[in-house]
């Protein structure tokens, strides 16, 4: 039998009351005496109580038969009924009769709602056999992330079973919740006895309770973790799995109580406290070590991770004898683990060299390890080494020395110049070999130190002769611009259509669905509807019912925001019913100030909608070529000629959207003859379109705003365009300009639109993408600022688009460039490459941007130079440096103090400059180059102002 049920931590909560016998008597009486209907009714009322009482009348062919109508109550009540949900949830788990179906049962309904006491799934399961019970456990576990509550049920179950319980990711998980749990109640019964004494005035005399104790000295720990720990029957065996998982200091933060010892001692912590069981022989001491290893030097974990394995290392505290067998984990970690695992290795490394339990062999090992990496702490650790080893033991420098040359492909000029003066110093006593080595990786130091290391190497091959230099600077490698995917052809059948839509539906209900898969629907429902509506209904009923819940939650229409599901809801023939008028008057409450686009969109479905309600044409007007939402003007005519030849008028929002998407033709004169031939008025519209000036200008504007504690950032506005206006009489919210006015002020700063829609806007827009960079620049600016996460790839589309890059554009890229996470940066250096690639860039409003919003401190410089320094390493150090010579003068200027990071700046720019190879004026640079010091930003300069003048 199984002895694993654990201490019960949920002493402070009321347990569950029994059956009321009048409720029983009263729910029999109003179902007739039919046990069924008692039940039913009893979970309707939500009466949880009474029903493991009601569950006994019932034989296993009467629970099964309820299992449908339990399921329906259960999934329709999620939302306005949470009581009725989880009654539903509880009879359902004792109306299954087969143990499979009962374990999926309970592991689909964990949403909303968490029990406190796990008694009434254990009374409703109580006449199971064990066997039965161990199936559930089993299936139960499998499951990921359980909730404490859950694993609670799972210990309690494996107990009446008569089994262990298994011990998986999913169970230790909500096993280390359940710990917390403990301690924090430990924690509350300690500081709930100390106030009762204190009010009593008896907190000197009294003892304290004998389950929790004392509250600990100064200096000592609290003890609750270790003794929960202790107690409970798992430990020994979840730690070392919960160990293997990720995101495991999500689930280990050290608790302590704030009223005992003045912060967390080291036995108050996860680590110390593991690593102190481990001496009392609760856990394998070796087996910890080799998890820890094991789990800092795995990719795919976080950092955090990492910095808990750490922890856990040093309260370990391996000896000296126990790091030597491990040399090779240890020197695997310096070269590849996350830096906080790097820096322990390399610690523990130099422990073993000092203890001369390291050969030098290995130390040359390890310092080409240390060498390889970028974090510069560990490098100058490792040259300080370096040099006294070489220093104490001349003998080792033919093997030690050459391991510096590693250092002279690093991108800090410092440590560069670090590693020649320790070759400087030791060279003397290196053999030929090492010379050559170190000569054949002096290329790697740039044109500033070569003369230098030409000189202590004697080396005069490193010196390129006068005159061979070369003669301009070197091109860029830029990308061919890329052709935008064109749109798959139209589905032929409705399985074909069904296939997509389903996924591009559920796609755009969590917000990431693709233009293309968007407007391909859009036209396949018109389409099929116009052809064989009642084979398209037949395809659509397995999707919607795939979304019956949300379409079951009464104000589904006013949460949808006019996605997808809205026509197809109105394409489906009265599955689910549409309050039209509701819709329309939706469409213009858009509050927030990127109502033009907000509302542009909710106009198209609407209308696409009201078709297949009222009538359908053939096709949409406005359906794309391909994803960049451009539109040929060939095919539009075609398009308007099927319309006419099918006596169909078309719709405003179509044939408005259809002339924004429409390409500049290439003969507008024969294009407007030929759309007039047609004799309708939107062929007249079209050729007056074509012949006429078209899309109107969307002039932007620069304004400054106060973001925070008096602090401002320049933004983009766009006026208002009667023009616009005028030109898309179905579309007037375009011309509403940028902010649009707002009833509301916090929705006008704070919606979500910036950072879920702009791909759709683009499509709307294809031929001006900076109207639409106007509405990106604040979200953008956001994440430089603070912790935001736009969807940068949004600039990418807009630097693909077909049309000209504006001054919001550069101003929204700007931002990009600083924005707070690499892959936004990597984004934003994707999209100038972009821009590069099709000439479209103007590197002159980019600098003057970027010395802009540094100059205000809205973005951070060491962000831009990482940016900047990948853009250059990508192939375009000329496009770099272009960007780079109009933002440094301006920084460096005169009478000025130079923000901080401005190194980074610089040496990104001398990076740029000795890649392609530019010469230019240096002046600007004097005033910081001949400055006394050594600091990084005066040795940077210098730098840069050697390549200039190279």
């Amino acid at each position: 039998m199984s002895t694993t049920t654990a201490p019960d931590t949920r002493a402070s909560r009321p347990e569950v009351r029994a059956a009321d016998p009048k409720t029983l008597a009263r729910l029999r009486r109003k179902a007739g005496g039919d046990p069924s209907a008692a039940l039913l009714r009893a979970v309707e009322e939500a009466a949880e109580r009474e029903i493991p009482t009601l569950l006994a009348d019932l034989d296993d062919a009467a629970r099964r038969a309820l299992v449908p109508e339990l399921k329906r109550l259960r999934r329709e009540n999620r939302w306005g009924k949470p009581g009725v949900h989880r009654a539903a949830h509880l009879a359902g788990t004792g109306c299954h009769t087969g143990p499979v179906a009962c374990a999926t049962w309970l592991a689909a309904s964990r949403e909303f709602f968490r029990w406190g006491d796990t008694t009434p799934f254990r009374e409703v399961l109580a006449g199971r056999s064990p066997e039965f019970l161990a199936k559930v456990v089993e299936r139960f576990a499998d499951r990921s992330g359980l909730q404490p509550w859950e694993v609670d049920l799972l210990l309690r179950l494996a107990d009446a079973a008569g089994v262990e319980p298994p011990v998986t990711e999913g169970v230790v998980t909500g096993w280390s919740g359940r710990v917390h749990q403990a301690v924090y109640e430990r924690v509350q019964r300690r500081r709930q006895a100390r106030r009762a004494r204190r009010a009593r005035g008896t907190h000197r005399t009294d003892a304290p309770p004998a389950d929790v104790g004392e509250a600990p000295a100064p200096g000592e720990p609290a003890g609750h973790l270790l003794t929960v720990l202790r107690e409970d029957p798992l430990t020994a065996r979840a730690v070392p799995v919960l160990l293997d998982t990720r995101e495991l200091s999500g689930r280990l933060y050290d608790p302590h109580d704030p009223y005992g010892a003045a912060g967390p001692h080291p036995l108050d912590t996860w680590a110390g406290a593991l690593a102190h069981l481990a001496g009392e022989g609760l856990f394998d001491r070796e087996a910890l070590i080799e998890t820890a290893i094991a789990v800092s030097a795995r990719s795919g974990h976080p950092l955090s991770d990492t910095r808990f394995h750490v922890a856990l290392l040093r309260a370990l505290d391996p000896t000296d004898a126990e790091a030597a067998d491990r040399t090779g984990d240890w020197v695997r970690l310096l070269a590849e683990a996350p830096t906080p695992a790097a820096g322990y290795a390399q610690e523990t490394l130099r422990r073993l060299w000092e203890a001369e339990l390291l050969t030098v062999e290995q130390l040359a090992e390890m310092s080409r390890a240390a060498f390889f990496r970028g974090e510069k702490k560990l490098i100058r650790v490792q040259l300080s080494l370096l040099d006294a080893v070489m220093r104490a033991r001349p003998e080792t420098v033919p093997l030690l020395l050459p391991a510096v040359g590693e250092v002279f492909g690093h991108a800090d000029t410092a440590l560069r110049e670090r590693a020649l003066r320790v070759v400087g110093r030791r060279v003397r006593h290196a053999d030929r070999a090492a010379r050559e080595e170190l000569v054949a990786s002096a290329d790697l130091l740039g044109a500033g130190l070569l003369p230098r290391a030409a000189e202590l190497l004697d080396a005069p091959q490193l010196l390129t002769p006068p005159g061979e230099g070369p003669a301009e600077p070197l091109p860029d490698v830029l990308p061919e611009p890329r052709v935008p995917r064109p749109l798959p052809a139209p589905a032929t059948g409705p399985e074909e259509f069904a296939a997509v839509a389903g996924s591009a539906l559920a796609a755009e209900l969590r917000g990431r669905v693709a233009v293309a898969d968007h407007e391909w629907t859009l036209d396949g429902l018109v389409r099929l509807a116009h052809r064989d509506r009642a084979a398209l209904v037949g395809a659509l009923e397995p999707i919607l019912e795939r979304h019956r819940e949300w379409l079951g939650y009464r104000e589904w229409l006013r949460h949808s925001d006019f996605n997808l599901l809205l026509p197809m809801v109105a394409a489906a023939d009265g599955l689910v019913s549409i309050d039209i008028g509701e819709a329309r008057r939706m469409v213009g409450k858009a509050c927030c100030r990127h109502a033009g686009f907000s509302a542009s969109r909710r106009r198209r479905v609407l209308e696409v909608t009201e078709m297949l309600i009222s009538g359908t044409p053939p096709l949409l007007l406005s359906t794309p070529d391909d994803e960049s939402g451009a539109l040929a003007p060939g095919t539009l005519l075609e398009r308007l000629r099927l319309y006419r030849d099918a006596g169909v008028k078309a719709g405003p929002v179509d044939l408005d959207l259809a002339l924004l998407r429409c390409r500049p033709a290439d003969d507008p004169t024969g294009l407007a003859e030929r759309a007039r031939e047609l004799g309708t008025p939107e062929g007249a519209r079209f050729a007056g379109w074509v012949e006429g000036p078209g899309l109107p200008d969307f002039p932007s504007g620069r304004m400054t705003v106060h973001v925070w504690r008096g602090d401002t950032r320049p933004e983009a506005v766009r006026a208002p365009s009667p023009e616009v206006a005028a030109a898309l009489p179905a579309l007037p919210e375009l011309g509403g300009g940028y902010p649009a006015p707002s009833p509301r002020a916090s929705s006008a700063h704070w919606c979500g639109c910036g950072y879920s829609s702009p791909r759709q806007w683009a499509s709307l827009l294809p031929h001006r993408p900076d109207a639409v960079a106007v509405h990106l620049v604040p979200s953008l600016a956001n994440s430089a600022r603070w912790n935001d996460r736009p969807d940068t790839g949004q600039l990418i589309t807009l630097a693909e688009a077909p049309g000209p890059a504006g001054p919001a554009l550069h101003l929204a890229i700007a931002y990009g460039l600083g924005a707070r996470h690499t892959d936004d940066r990597l984004a934003t250096v994707d999209a100038i490459l972009a821009l590069a690639g099709r000439g479209t860039l103007d590197t002159v409003r980019l600098g003057t941007d970027l010395a802009e919003v540094i100059g205000v401190g809205a973005v951070k410089v060491n962000r831009i130079a990482d940016a900047l320094t990948t853009l250059a390493s990508a192939g375009a150090p000329a496009t770099a440096w272009a960007v780079l010579s109009v933002v440094l003068p301006v920084l460096l200027a005169p009478g000025g103090t130079p923000p901080r990071g401005v190194a980074d700046l610089l040496a990104a720019a001398a990076g740029s400059v000795e890649a392609c190879g530019a010469r230019g004026d240096h002046a600007w640079l004097d005033a910081l180059a001949d400055r006394k010091g050594g600091s990084r930003a005066v040795t940077e300069a210098g730098r840069l102002r050697r390549a200039l003048a190279a």
